[in-house]
């Protein structure tokens, strides 16, 4: 592999990890320490309510893409977003529906922030595996393309 490619690599997700504590340090300094901890409970909860709503999708993605070459013909491609839509609005009305009895107060704008990042999380997971397999396939096609 390029030394280049690899080294970039690196940097973005350093860069990336970076970002996230900085920003994890400034959401906690501007929240304060109330509004930060429903947030971070918030978030956890939705991390957690994300992997039933993914449900393997991205796995599919990638052991169909490995099946064949042809990048446009994938059906799983397709529905996939709609599956992780339905799926997400269906655990989202359970899990909305248990905090509407569990908690006493509720405050509306964490459930939109809650709601957004389960969705927005799907479908980054989606779309990350849908990249990986195109590289993949990519790769695949001019290793053998070299080797004829």
């Amino acid at each position: 592999m390029n030394k280049k490619r690899i080294i970039l690599a690196l940097f973005f997700q350093y860069t990336g990890k970076f970002l996230a504590i900085f920003i994890s340090m400034m959401l906690a300094k501007m929240l304060g320490v109330d509004l930060y901890g429903e947030y971070a409970y918030f978030l956890s909860l939705a991390n957690i309510i994300m992997l039933p709503v993914i449900a393997g999708v991205p796995q599919l993605i990638l052991k169909e893409f490995g099946k064949t070459s042809n990048l446009f013909n994938h059906d799983v491609v397709n529905w996939s977003s709609s599956f992780i839509i339905i799926n997400m609005i269906i655990i989202s009305i359970g899990y909305i529906g248990y905090i509407g009895y569990s908690v006493d107060s509720i405050s509306y704008e964490f459930i939109f922030l809650f709601l957004f990042f389960v969705l927005a999380r799907g479908l980054s997971q989606r779309n990350g595996a849908i990249i990986t397999a195109v590289s993949y396939t990519h790769l695949r096609a001019h290793e053998t393309d070299s080797y004829l």
